[in-house]
């Protein structure tokens, strides 16, 4: 819920009343109070619209369509991209339907703001193609962050293409490679946003980072294939030959959340006696509870795989980075590696092979340093100075 708390500051801080729309699952305990709060989408639209809604801010929150992904991620092979993109937009139906649902009883007007944050291609064609919905989105300011890679099948691009073409929206991405790669791709202009990040609570917890005889290194985010969380045991486990002072803090998944068996086995022996140099820290943690784990450690492992971020942002690594971490991830040419370079965090960011020998040699060099007392202060990024999509 960070994501949506720091949005729904931006709002407040441009003169935006502010109304939270979210994922039916969705914990709202970390929000302000100030917010108001409609939860929605598996079990439909609960409750109503506030009366004198104005303006509106709505963030879609929550992994909606993350299971649905995953089932249909091993069927996307050579030839079968056409059958892929449209069912992945298929499968967004229900989440067109549920904002259509809200925004009915909303019925926002010029000088509202609708803000979708965290979209996926699909959903965005779901959302603009949905005939009764469209008009309600183009009565008001409509805001589209588009966060994720843009399709690369022909099915998806023309559906794609047809849902933007001369529609009264604004269109973002919050990464300049990404904004970019979407205005070609559609012909259409995609502006860079800021990334929702606000680090001076964790700057000042971790600039008051205790010293320990342990090196801590943090495992942090979601448990998928992609962030290279199914390398993590073996990881653990080399550095344990080498460097016996080093332990991990893994954010871990419930052993029931994913579909993917790797993710489930890395996870089951992360949790096993046997892992005794691993704390396994909750997937799902509030705000402070997630600062603190940061603040108190000493080294951020990224393992993501090279392709993944090439041009999508990681807002771990902005945290890493603003708390002084050594920053461990895979030296490749993508938005991570241009992040640290645009920050000229190069010394503070250790580079390095995507595989196991690689992420552990480099977890070795990284506690290496800071045995000799190399540290790094809490900075401020680059990123933070970006304007976000409520200033005009």
């Amino acid at each position: 819920m960070e994501y949506a708390r720091v949005v729904s500051d931006q709002a407040r801080r441009a003169g935006y009343a502010c109304e939270i729309v979210g994922h039916a699952a969705a914990d709202f305990t970390d929000l302000p109070d100030t917010a108001g709060r409609h939860r929605w989408y598996e079990g439909g639209p609960a409750g109503s619209a506030s009366q004198g809604l104005r303006p509106i801010l709505q963030t879609a929150l929550g992994d909606r369509m993350y299971s649905q992904w995953l089932s249909l991620q091993p069927r996307i092979r050579p030839g079968r991209h056409a059958l892929a993109e449209a069912e992945l937009v298929e499968s967004a139906t229900g989440f067109a339907n549920a904002t259509f649902a809200f925004l009915e009883k909303a019925q926002p007007a010029r000088g509202d703001r609708i803000f979708f944050p965290n979209v996926r291609w699909w959903e965005a064609v779901a959302l603009l193609s949905h005939r009764p919905l469209a008009p309600l989105l183009e009565a008001s300011d409509t805001v589209i962050l588009l966060r994720f890679d843009p399709p690369s099948g022909a099915t998806g691009i023309s559906a794609l293409r047809r849902a933007v073409a001369g529609r009264n929206i604004r269109f973002f991405s919050d990464t300049k490679e990404l904004a970019d790669a979407y205005t070609d791709l559609l012909e259409v202009e995609f502006r860079q946003a800021a990334i929702p990040f606000e680090a001076d609570q964790l700057r000042e917890l971790a600039a008051r980072r205790p010293g320990a005889s342990t090196i801590r290194v943090a495992v942090p985010g979601q448990s998928r294939r992609e962030k290279g969380f199914h390398l993590v045991p073996d990881i653990v486990q080399s550095v344990a030959r080498t460097a016996p002072d080093v332990r991990f803090g893994v954010q871990s998944p419930k052993l029931e959340s994913s579909e993917d068996r790797a993710v489930l086995q890395a996870a089951s022996r992360l949790q096993s006696p046997a892992a005794n140099t691993v704390r396994s820290v909750p997937a799902e943690l509030l705000s402070n509870a997630f600062r603190e784990f940061l603040a108190h450690s000493d080294v951020m492992l990224l393992p993501y795989a090279p392709t993944a971020y090439r041009l999508r942002s990681s807002g771990l690594l902005l945290q890493g980075l603003a708390a002084g971490l050594y920053i461990v991830t895979a030296n490749h040419q993508n938005w991570l590696t241009s992040c640290i370079a645009s920050n000229e965090a190069g010394r503070q960011a250790i580079l390095c092979d995507h595989s196991v020998a690689g992420y552990a040699a480099a977890i070795a060099e990284a506690a290496a340093r800071i045995r000799s007392g190399e540290r790094f202060p809490p900075r401020t990024l680059r990123e933070e100075t970006l304007a976000t999509p409520w200033a005009d």
